[in-house]
């Protein structure tokens, strides 16, 4: 059951990255059509082809709350990580820049962005932190803080009013 979603679309990041990938068809056209070295024209395709890549893997972050966990996924979904949210100790307004966007290591965890934008530092009960780019920070902290309150009353004895 998923109480939270919302999908973050990576705008700056592709559209950075579609400087070199359009260079890099360009020449590869060039290279074709000229046919100098076929192992230059072997590098670009090889180039355009891991831009390519990383413009998918950065045009989008979804983030899911539901079932106890908390689930960041970046693109398609291939990379991502899983939190539960019994682990989840503290929750703070945070602002990324717009240059950084992926998946990053930062000081105590990682960083998951795909646009410069408003996003929340979350830290565990261990002291590992993960800050998390969102366009409705407000919602996600409320979805977070909604469940934890729920599973903590309802593992202190007390029963949900359905």
């Amino acid at each position: 059951m998923t109480d939270y979603s919302q999908r973050q679309k990576g705008k700056t990041a592709v559209i950075i990255l579609s400087i070199p990938l359009v260079v890099m068809l360009v020449l590869l056209s060039r290279g074709l059509s000229q046919v100098e070295s076929f192992l230059d024209v072997w590098q670009l395709a090889l180039g355009s082809i891991l831009v390519l890549t990383g413009m998918i893997f950065m045009s989008s972050l979804k983030v899911t709350v539901g079932s106890g966990i908390l689930r960041i996924d970046l693109g398609p979904g291939h990379f991502g990580k899983k939190i539960p949210l019994s682990d989840i100790s503290e929750i703070e307004r945070t602002t990324i820049p717009w240059y950084s966007s992926g998946i990053k290591r930062i000081r105590n965890g990682w960083l998951f962005s795909v646009d410069g934008s408003p996003g929340l530092e979350i830290t565990l009960n261990s002291g590992k932190r993960y800050i998390i780019g969102t366009d409705d920070p407000d919602g996600l902290e409320k979805a977070i803080k909604n469940i934890t309150e729920k599973s903590s009353n309802n593992s202190s004895g007390k029963d949900l009013e359905i």
